[in-house]
């Protein structure tokens, strides 16, 4: 059993429950929050640090340099 097997989804995703709770991120992934949970609890460990700093990196980027529209010819 991995360490965070035992985690609530908010302590996995590393926000506040209330955060969470508003946040609602299984209807903007456009399931239940059951399922949303149960994909929660098997991601590898580490997996949600990747994404976080992913997001941060794209936030760095188009702070830096604005937004860039895909230019697809």
């Amino acid at each position: 059993m991995r360490s965070h097997d035992h985690k609530q989804a908010w302590a996995i995703l590393k926000i506040s429950r209330k955060r969470y709770c508003t946040a609602r991120p299984w209807k903007t992934a456009g399931m239940s929050r059951e399922q949303f949970e149960q994909i929660l609890a098997v991601l590898p460990e580490g997996a949600v640090d990747v994404i976080h700093l992913e997001a941060d990196a794209e936030r760095l980027i188009a702070a830096a340099f604005g937004e860039v529209e895909d230019q697809k010819a």
